[in-house]
Protein backbone atom coordinates (compact mmCIF):
# COMPACT_ATOMS: atom_id res chain seq x y z
CA UNK A 1 0.00 0.00 0.00
CA UNK A 2 1.34 3.40 -1.00
CA UNK A 3 -0.16 7.30 -0.17
CA UNK A 4 -3.65 7.42 -1.81
CA UNK A 5 -4.85 10.89 -2.96
CA UNK A 6 -8.87 10.97 -2.54
CA UNK A 7 -11.64 13.76 -2.95
CA UNK A 8 -12.50 15.32 -0.13
CA UNK A 9 -16.02 13.81 -0.59
CA UNK A 10 -14.71 10.57 -0.08
CA UNK A 11 -12.69 11.40 2.98
CA UNK A 12 -15.37 12.87 5.29
CA UNK A 13 -16.24 9.67 6.48
CA UNK A 14 -12.73 7.92 6.09
CA UNK A 15 -11.62 6.70 9.30
CA UNK A 16 -7.84 6.91 8.30
CA UNK A 17 -5.34 9.52 9.49
CA UNK A 18 -5.19 11.90 6.89
CA UNK A 19 -3.97 15.04 6.38
CA UNK A 20 -7.38 17.53 3.98
CA UNK A 21 -5.68 19.57 1.34
CA UNK A 22 -7.54 22.75 0.86
CA UNK A 23 -6.62 24.56 -2.50
CA UNK A 24 -7.37 28.22 -3.33
CA UNK A 25 -5.64 30.54 -6.08
CA UNK A 26 -5.31 34.19 -6.77
CA UNK A 27 -5.22 33.46 -10.81
CA UNK A 28 -7.60 33.68 -13.36
CA UNK A 29 -9.37 30.62 -14.32
CA UNK A 30 -10.09 30.39 -18.29
CA UNK A 31 -13.98 29.86 -17.13
CA UNK A 32 -13.86 33.48 -15.71
CA UNK A 33 -12.73 34.74 -19.04
CA UNK A 34 -16.63 35.23 -20.87
CA UNK A 35 -17.61 37.16 -17.85
CA UNK A 36 -14.35 39.11 -16.82
CA UNK A 37 -12.72 40.09 -20.17
CA UNK A 38 -10.69 42.45 -18.20
CA UNK A 39 -8.63 39.34 -16.84
CA UNK A 40 -5.68 38.71 -19.13
CA UNK A 41 -6.02 35.63 -21.26
CA UNK A 42 -2.59 34.87 -21.24
CA UNK A 43 -2.50 34.81 -17.25
CA UNK A 44 -5.45 32.33 -16.90
CA UNK A 45 -5.03 28.77 -15.83
CA UNK A 46 -7.44 25.25 -15.99
CA UNK A 47 -5.70 22.68 -14.89
CA UNK A 48 -3.87 21.52 -11.35
CA UNK A 49 -1.37 18.72 -11.04
CA UNK A 50 -0.78 17.16 -7.77
CA UNK A 51 1.88 14.78 -6.68
CA UNK A 52 2.82 13.09 -3.13
CA UNK A 53 6.45 12.32 -3.21
CA UNK A 54 8.14 10.21 -0.04
CA UNK A 55 11.51 11.16 2.02
CA UNK A 56 13.74 9.61 -1.15
CA UNK A 57 12.02 10.99 -3.71
CA UNK A 58 9.75 8.57 -4.80
CA UNK A 59 5.83 9.78 -6.75
CA UNK A 60 3.97 7.96 -4.35
CA UNK A 61 0.53 9.16 -5.89
CA UNK A 62 -0.58 11.87 -8.97
CA UNK A 63 -3.79 13.30 -9.90
CA UNK A 64 -4.56 15.58 -12.37
CA UNK A 65 -7.68 17.67 -12.17
CA UNK A 66 -9.49 19.90 -14.75
CA UNK A 67 -10.74 22.83 -12.87
CA UNK A 68 -11.16 25.63 -15.42
CA UNK A 69 -14.29 26.86 -13.69
CA UNK A 70 -14.73 29.14 -10.39
CA UNK A 71 -16.80 26.46 -8.92
CA UNK A 72 -14.37 24.07 -8.79
CA UNK A 73 -12.49 25.82 -6.32
CA UNK A 74 -11.38 25.59 -3.77
CA UNK A 75 -10.49 22.04 -4.21
CA UNK A 76 -10.07 19.48 -1.59
CA UNK A 77 -8.41 16.20 -1.26
CA UNK A 78 -7.18 14.19 1.48
CA UNK A 79 -3.49 12.31 1.83
CA UNK A 80 -3.85 9.25 3.16
CA UNK A 81 -0.21 7.45 4.51
CA UNK A 82 0.02 3.83 4.31
CA UNK A 83 3.67 2.21 4.06
CA UNK A 84 6.02 4.99 3.00
CA UNK A 85 5.05 8.40 5.09
CA UNK A 86 4.94 11.34 2.48
CA UNK A 87 7.33 14.23 3.18
CA UNK A 88 6.08 17.12 0.95
CA UNK A 89 2.98 17.49 -1.75
CA UNK A 90 4.12 19.55 -5.11
CA UNK A 91 1.10 21.35 -6.42
CA UNK A 92 1.36 22.31 -10.18
CA UNK A 93 -1.52 25.22 -11.43
CA UNK A 94 -1.00 25.79 -15.55
CA UNK A 95 -3.44 26.11 -18.92
CA UNK A 96 -3.84 22.01 -19.66
CA UNK A 97 -3.27 23.33 -23.25
CA UNK A 98 0.54 24.40 -23.01
CA UNK A 99 1.23 20.85 -21.36
CA UNK A 100 3.47 18.37 -23.15
CA UNK A 101 2.91 14.86 -22.11
CA UNK A 102 5.71 12.55 -20.79
CA UNK A 103 7.25 9.13 -21.39
CA UNK A 104 3.94 7.33 -18.60
CA UNK A 105 1.23 9.79 -20.03
CA UNK A 106 1.49 12.11 -17.06
CA UNK A 107 1.63 15.73 -18.13
CA UNK A 108 4.00 18.15 -18.00
CA UNK A 109 3.36 21.66 -17.28
CA UNK A 110 5.44 24.23 -18.74
CA UNK A 111 8.03 25.54 -16.30
CA UNK A 112 7.81 29.21 -17.36
CA UNK A 113 3.90 29.26 -17.04
CA UNK A 114 3.51 27.55 -14.22
CA UNK A 115 2.11 28.21 -10.30
CA UNK A 116 4.44 25.51 -8.85
CA UNK A 117 4.67 24.62 -4.58
CA UNK A 118 6.08 22.33 -2.40
CA UNK A 119 4.15 21.62 0.64
CA UNK A 120 5.99 19.22 3.11
CA UNK A 121 5.04 17.06 5.99
CA UNK A 122 7.14 16.81 8.98
CA UNK A 123 5.30 14.36 10.59
CA UNK A 124 2.45 11.98 10.36
CA UNK A 125 -1.34 13.13 10.48
CA UNK A 126 -2.91 12.81 13.76
CA UNK A 127 -6.78 12.01 12.92
CA UNK A 128 -8.27 13.86 10.05
CA UNK A 129 -6.10 17.26 10.10
CA UNK A 130 -6.75 20.47 7.65
CA UNK A 131 -4.19 22.55 5.70
CA UNK A 132 -4.78 25.89 3.66
CA UNK A 133 -3.12 26.30 1.11
CA UNK A 134 -3.13 29.35 -1.81
CA UNK A 135 -1.69 29.24 -4.93
CA UNK A 136 -0.13 32.48 -5.86
CA UNK A 137 0.05 34.21 -9.11
CA UNK A 138 2.81 36.24 -8.24
CA UNK A 139 5.11 32.46 -8.16
CA UNK A 140 3.88 32.01 -11.95
CA UNK A 141 7.00 30.62 -12.90
CA UNK A 142 9.13 30.51 -10.15
CA UNK A 143 10.47 27.09 -9.59
CA UNK A 144 11.16 25.52 -6.33
CA UNK A 145 14.21 23.85 -5.22
CA UNK A 146 15.19 20.74 -4.31
CA UNK A 147 18.46 21.00 -3.14
CA UNK A 148 18.95 21.02 0.55
CA UNK A 149 17.39 23.37 1.72
CA UNK A 150 13.99 22.80 0.15
CA UNK A 151 12.77 26.33 -0.92
CA UNK A 152 9.61 27.12 -2.74
CA UNK A 153 7.39 30.37 -3.54
CA UNK A 154 4.69 31.14 -1.26
CA UNK A 155 3.88 34.44 -2.47
CA UNK A 156 5.44 38.01 -3.73
CA UNK A 157 7.19 38.33 -0.70
CA UNK A 158 8.80 35.01 -0.31
CA UNK A 159 9.53 33.83 -3.33
CA UNK A 160 11.90 30.82 -1.76
CA UNK A 161 10.71 30.14 1.16
CA UNK A 162 10.41 27.20 3.67
CA UNK A 163 8.01 25.07 2.02
CA UNK A 164 6.97 23.93 5.60
CA UNK A 165 5.48 27.87 6.06
CA UNK A 166 2.47 29.67 4.23
CA UNK A 167 -0.27 27.83 5.07
CA UNK A 168 -3.34 29.68 5.32
CA UNK A 169 -6.59 29.62 6.90
CA UNK A 170 -8.68 26.45 5.09
CA UNK A 171 -10.18 28.67 2.38
CA UNK A 172 -13.83 28.25 1.64
CA UNK A 173 -14.26 30.49 -1.21
CA UNK A 174 -12.89 31.06 -4.43
CA UNK A 175 -10.23 34.08 -4.63
CA UNK A 176 -9.42 33.03 -8.36
CA UNK A 177 -8.40 36.23 -10.24
CA UNK A 178 -8.20 38.52 -7.52
CA UNK A 179 -3.85 38.64 -7.87
CA UNK A 180 -2.96 42.61 -7.57
CA UNK A 181 -0.95 41.30 -10.85
CA UNK A 182 -3.47 41.14 -12.65
CA UNK A 183 -5.25 44.56 -12.53
CA UNK A 184 -4.21 46.87 -15.54
CA UNK A 185 -2.18 50.12 -14.79
CA UNK A 186 -3.54 53.00 -16.18
CA UNK A 187 -1.43 55.73 -17.53
CA UNK A 188 -0.99 58.93 -15.00
CA UNK A 189 0.64 61.50 -17.44
CA UNK A 190 0.42 62.86 -20.53
CA UNK A 191 2.00 61.76 -24.48
CA UNK A 192 3.17 63.61 -26.69
CA UNK A 193 0.58 64.28 -29.45
CA UNK A 194 -0.59 61.20 -31.38
CA UNK A 195 0.20 58.72 -29.16
CA UNK A 196 -2.08 56.35 -27.20
CA UNK A 197 -1.52 55.20 -23.54
CA UNK A 198 -0.79 51.63 -23.15
CA UNK A 199 -1.84 50.08 -19.89
CA UNK A 200 0.74 48.01 -17.64
CA UNK A 201 0.21 44.56 -17.07
CA UNK A 202 0.22 41.10 -17.82
CA UNK A 203 1.08 39.30 -20.84
CA UNK A 204 3.27 36.22 -22.61
CA UNK A 205 5.38 36.95 -24.95
CA UNK A 206 6.10 34.07 -27.92
CA UNK A 207 4.14 31.32 -28.59
CA UNK A 208 4.96 27.62 -28.98
CA UNK A 209 2.83 27.13 -31.95
CA UNK A 210 6.20 28.80 -33.66
CA UNK A 211 8.49 26.63 -32.61
CA UNK A 212 10.80 24.88 -36.05
CA UNK A 213 10.87 27.60 -38.17
CA UNK A 214 13.78 26.85 -40.35
CA UNK A 215 14.69 30.99 -41.51
CA UNK A 216 17.57 32.68 -40.91
CA UNK A 217 15.86 35.58 -40.21
CA UNK A 218 13.42 34.22 -37.74
CA UNK A 219 14.45 34.37 -34.31
CA UNK A 220 12.75 31.66 -32.05
CA UNK A 221 9.89 32.54 -30.03
CA UNK A 222 9.74 29.92 -27.31
CA UNK A 223 9.54 28.99 -24.75
CA UNK A 224 6.85 32.00 -24.12
CA UNK A 225 8.22 34.42 -21.88
CA UNK A 226 5.58 35.68 -18.74
CA UNK A 227 6.62 39.74 -18.11
CA UNK A 228 4.96 42.54 -16.81
CA UNK A 229 5.12 45.96 -18.62
CA UNK A 230 4.74 49.43 -16.88
CA UNK A 231 2.16 51.59 -18.48
CA UNK A 232 3.50 53.54 -21.90
CA UNK A 233 2.76 56.06 -24.59
CA UNK A 234 3.26 54.45 -27.76
CA UNK A 235 3.10 56.14 -31.32
CA UNK A 236 -0.71 55.34 -32.38
CA UNK A 237 0.67 55.31 -36.95
CA UNK A 238 3.96 54.19 -37.67
CA UNK A 239 6.46 56.83 -37.83
CA UNK A 240 5.80 58.81 -41.42
CA UNK A 241 7.89 60.38 -44.19
CA UNK A 242 6.38 63.87 -42.99
CA UNK A 243 7.19 63.54 -39.35
CA UNK A 244 10.99 62.48 -40.41
CA UNK A 245 11.07 65.49 -42.68
CA UNK A 246 10.35 67.67 -39.58
CA UNK A 247 12.97 65.97 -37.78
CA UNK A 248 15.15 67.06 -40.17
CA UNK A 249 14.06 70.70 -40.50
CA UNK A 250 14.35 71.02 -36.40
CA UNK A 251 18.01 69.42 -36.74
CA UNK A 252 17.78 65.83 -36.42
CA UNK A 253 21.77 64.86 -37.54
CA UNK A 254 21.40 61.42 -38.41
CA UNK A 255 21.65 59.65 -41.42
CA UNK A 256 19.14 60.29 -43.89
CA UNK A 257 17.15 56.94 -45.02
CA UNK A 258 17.57 55.46 -48.35
CA UNK A 259 16.47 57.17 -51.32
CA UNK A 260 14.04 54.67 -53.88
CA UNK A 261 16.60 52.74 -56.91
CA UNK A 262 14.74 51.19 -59.05
CA UNK A 263 17.63 49.65 -60.26
CA UNK A 264 18.20 47.31 -56.87
CA UNK A 265 15.32 44.75 -55.84
CA UNK A 266 14.11 45.83 -52.41
CA UNK A 267 14.79 49.44 -52.83
CA UNK A 268 12.30 50.80 -55.52
CA UNK A 269 9.79 51.06 -52.76
CA UNK A 270 12.34 53.46 -50.38
CA UNK A 271 9.51 56.21 -49.48
CA UNK A 272 12.17 58.97 -49.02
CA UNK A 273 12.89 61.42 -51.57
CA UNK A 274 14.77 63.73 -49.63
CA UNK A 275 14.02 67.08 -47.22
CA UNK A 276 12.11 69.06 -49.43
CA UNK A 277 9.99 66.58 -50.98
CA UNK A 278 6.05 65.95 -49.53
CA UNK A 279 5.04 64.28 -51.57
CA UNK A 280 4.99 61.01 -49.77
CA UNK A 281 4.73 62.65 -46.35
CA UNK A 282 1.47 60.61 -45.04
CA UNK A 283 3.85 57.09 -45.76
CA UNK A 284 5.80 55.11 -43.24
CA UNK A 285 9.19 55.72 -43.22
CA UNK A 286 11.32 53.03 -44.50
CA UNK A 287 14.95 51.75 -45.58
CA UNK A 288 16.06 52.92 -42.66
CA UNK A 289 19.67 52.32 -41.00
CA UNK A 290 19.37 50.96 -36.93
CA UNK A 291 21.21 54.32 -35.85
CA UNK A 292 18.94 56.45 -37.65
CA UNK A 293 15.74 54.79 -35.83
CA UNK A 294 17.60 54.93 -32.55
CA UNK A 295 17.95 58.80 -33.12
CA UNK A 296 14.43 59.86 -34.73
CA UNK A 297 13.02 58.15 -31.52
CA UNK A 298 15.67 59.88 -29.54
CA UNK A 299 15.36 63.38 -30.84
CA UNK A 300 11.60 63.27 -30.08
CA UNK A 301 12.19 62.41 -26.38
CA UNK A 302 11.42 58.96 -26.99
CA UNK A 303 13.02 55.44 -27.69
CA UNK A 304 12.60 52.35 -29.73
CA UNK A 305 10.05 49.98 -27.86
CA UNK A 306 11.15 46.80 -26.54
CA UNK A 307 9.74 43.59 -27.19
CA UNK A 308 7.64 43.20 -24.27
CA UNK A 309 6.39 46.65 -24.77
CA UNK A 310 5.86 45.72 -28.35
CA UNK A 311 3.92 42.47 -27.77
CA UNK A 312 2.03 43.68 -24.75
CA UNK A 313 0.86 46.10 -26.89
CA UNK A 314 0.05 44.08 -30.05
CA UNK A 315 -1.64 41.09 -28.30
CA UNK A 316 -4.26 43.34 -26.28
CA UNK A 317 -2.60 43.47 -23.37
CA UNK A 318 -2.35 39.60 -22.16
CA UNK A 319 -5.38 38.95 -24.21
CA UNK A 320 -3.29 36.74 -26.10
CA UNK A 321 -4.70 38.42 -29.76
CA UNK A 322 -3.17 36.46 -32.67
CA UNK A 323 -2.96 39.56 -34.72
CA UNK A 324 -3.22 43.14 -33.13
CA UNK A 325 -6.73 42.90 -34.80
CA UNK A 326 -7.75 39.45 -33.08
CA UNK A 327 -8.55 36.25 -34.36
CA UNK A 328 -9.64 37.09 -37.79
CA UNK A 329 -7.21 35.24 -40.59
CA UNK A 330 -8.18 37.03 -43.38
CA UNK A 331 -5.90 39.89 -45.60
CA UNK A 332 -8.33 42.03 -46.48
CA UNK A 333 -7.93 44.20 -43.49
CA UNK A 334 -4.28 44.77 -43.35
CA UNK A 335 -1.75 45.87 -45.84
CA UNK A 336 -0.31 42.56 -46.10
CA UNK A 337 0.63 39.92 -48.56
CA UNK A 338 0.54 42.91 -51.35
CA UNK A 339 3.56 41.41 -53.61
CA UNK A 340 2.37 38.04 -53.98
CA UNK A 341 -0.49 35.85 -53.02
CA UNK A 342 -3.89 36.21 -52.66
CA UNK A 343 -3.74 39.89 -51.82
CA UNK A 344 -1.42 40.83 -54.15
CA UNK A 345 -2.52 44.55 -54.77
CA UNK A 346 -1.57 47.84 -53.46
CA UNK A 347 2.13 46.98 -53.84
CA UNK A 348 4.12 48.88 -51.47
CA UNK A 349 3.90 51.09 -48.45
CA UNK A 350 0.43 52.76 -48.08
CA UNK A 351 -0.76 56.10 -46.20
CA UNK A 352 -0.78 55.50 -42.16
CA UNK A 353 -4.20 53.99 -41.54
CA UNK A 354 -5.01 53.41 -44.37
CA UNK A 355 -6.69 50.05 -43.38
CA UNK A 356 -8.64 51.41 -40.28
CA UNK A 357 -11.98 50.64 -41.33
CA UNK A 358 -11.75 49.39 -44.59
CA UNK A 359 -14.91 49.06 -46.60
CA UNK A 360 -14.37 45.45 -48.10
CA UNK A 361 -13.64 43.99 -44.75
CA UNK A 362 -15.03 42.80 -41.28
CA UNK A 363 -12.21 43.88 -39.49
CA UNK A 364 -9.04 46.96 -39.75
CA UNK A 365 -5.43 46.80 -38.76
CA UNK A 366 -7.01 48.19 -35.25
CA UNK A 367 -5.12 47.08 -31.98
CA UNK A 368 -7.40 46.90 -28.95
CA UNK A 369 -5.86 50.28 -27.51
CA UNK A 370 -6.83 52.01 -31.49
CA UNK A 371 -2.80 51.54 -32.48
CA UNK A 372 -2.78 51.15 -36.27
CA UNK A 373 -1.31 49.22 -38.53
CA UNK A 374 0.79 46.95 -36.05
CA UNK A 375 -0.18 43.92 -38.11
CA UNK A 376 0.80 45.37 -41.66
CA UNK A 377 2.37 48.15 -43.73
CA UNK A 378 5.96 47.73 -42.62
CA UNK A 379 7.83 45.69 -40.27
CA UNK A 380 8.77 47.66 -36.36
CA UNK A 381 11.73 47.43 -35.56
CA UNK A 382 12.51 47.09 -31.34
CA UNK A 383 15.33 48.23 -29.01
CA UNK A 384 15.72 44.32 -28.34
CA UNK A 385 18.56 42.68 -30.13
CA UNK A 386 17.55 39.23 -31.71
CA UNK A 387 18.20 36.80 -29.23
CA UNK A 388 15.80 33.70 -28.50
CA UNK A 389 13.97 33.28 -25.82
CA UNK A 390 16.32 30.66 -24.30
CA UNK A 391 19.40 32.66 -24.27
CA UNK A 392 20.54 34.04 -20.82
CA UNK A 393 19.37 37.10 -21.02
CA UNK A 394 15.34 35.72 -21.02
CA UNK A 395 15.78 32.93 -18.92
CA UNK A 396 13.86 34.69 -16.08
CA UNK A 397 12.87 32.94 -12.65
CA UNK A 398 9.28 34.03 -12.39
CA UNK A 399 7.61 37.06 -13.78
CA UNK A 400 9.99 39.44 -15.66
CA UNK A 401 9.46 43.06 -14.85
CA UNK A 402 9.81 45.47 -17.95
CA UNK A 403 12.59 42.79 -19.42
CA UNK A 404 15.00 43.61 -22.31
CA UNK A 405 17.31 41.90 -23.55
CA UNK A 406 20.56 43.54 -23.21
CA UNK A 407 23.01 40.88 -25.09
CA UNK A 408 23.81 39.61 -28.03
CA UNK A 409 25.45 41.20 -31.29
CA UNK A 410 24.17 44.13 -33.49
CA UNK A 411 20.67 42.56 -35.07
CA UNK A 412 17.60 43.92 -33.52
CA UNK A 413 14.03 42.23 -33.73
CA UNK A 414 11.54 43.41 -35.89
CA UNK A 415 8.03 42.78 -34.85
CA UNK A 416 4.58 42.49 -37.26
CA UNK A 417 4.01 42.31 -40.95
CA UNK A 418 4.64 44.42 -43.97
CA UNK A 419 3.26 44.78 -46.80
CA UNK A 420 5.69 41.59 -48.42
CA UNK A 421 4.62 39.38 -45.84
CA UNK A 422 2.05 37.42 -45.45
CA UNK A 423 -1.05 36.28 -42.09
CA UNK A 424 2.04 34.24 -40.72
CA UNK A 425 4.64 36.70 -40.15
CA UNK A 426 1.87 39.00 -38.28
CA UNK A 427 1.48 36.95 -35.53
CA UNK A 428 1.63 39.03 -32.64
CA UNK A 429 4.54 36.41 -31.34
CA UNK A 430 6.63 36.23 -34.65
CA UNK A 431 9.99 37.61 -34.30
CA UNK A 432 12.50 38.28 -37.27
CA UNK A 433 15.83 40.01 -37.76
CA UNK A 434 15.13 43.40 -38.32
CA UNK A 435 16.81 44.23 -42.13
CA UNK A 436 16.67 48.01 -43.59
CA UNK A 437 14.52 47.77 -46.35
CA UNK A 438 11.32 49.05 -47.90
CA UNK A 439 9.38 46.61 -45.88
CA UNK A 440 10.97 47.69 -42.70
CA UNK A 441 9.90 50.95 -40.18
CA UNK A 442 9.14 51.67 -36.72
CA UNK A 443 6.91 53.22 -34.41
CA UNK A 444 8.12 55.44 -30.97
CA UNK A 445 7.13 54.89 -27.19
CA UNK A 446 7.78 57.61 -24.33
CA UNK A 447 7.73 57.29 -20.86
CA UNK A 448 4.47 57.92 -18.72
CA UNK A 449 5.91 60.68 -16.30
CA UNK A 450 3.15 62.38 -13.91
Amino acid sequence: MVSTLATLGCTDADPRAQWVVVVDTDAPLTGQLVDQPELPADAAIDSLRIDVIAADGERLATRELTVPDPRDWPISFGVVAEGPRPERLRLRAYRGRDATVDAEGLLVPPPRRTIDRVVTFDRGPEGREEIGIRLSFACLGVRPSFASPLRTCIDDDRQQDDPSRGHVEVPTVVSAGTSPLLTPQPCTGQGPAGTVCIAGGFSVLGDDQLSGIDDLLVVDAIPPVPVIVSPFWMDRTEVTVGMVRALYAGGLSAEEPVMPDPGVQGLERCTWRGRDDASQDSLPINCLAVATTDAICAVRGGRLPTEAEWEHAAGGRGAGRVYPWGEESACCGSQLGRFIGPCSSFPGPVPVGTFASPDDCAFGDVSRDGLLDLGGNVVEITSDPAEPFDAPCWSHDGIARNPRCLEGDDDRVARGGAWTTGLAIAHTSHRKVYVPASNAGLRCVFEDRP
